[in-house]
């Protein structure tokens, strides 16, 4: 499993979800966003991204 925030230095949490979704090693593993954003639009952009939970 793998828990990552929105909010990071470099890259944001839903280009480091699309990246993993992206490489096969990472296909499988469940992504849990944790952060402190609840806007709604930004959880539906974590689901389409492949967070498994927001």
């Amino acid at each position: 499993m793998t828990i990552t925030d929105l909010n990071m230095p470099v890259m944001n949490g839903l280009d480091f979800i699309r990246n993993a979704r992206q490489d096969a090693a990472g296909s499988g593993i469940p992504i849990v966003m944790l952060t402190t954003e609840s806007k709604p639009e930004l959880k539906a952009e974590g689901k389409a991204a492949g967070a498994t939970g927001w």
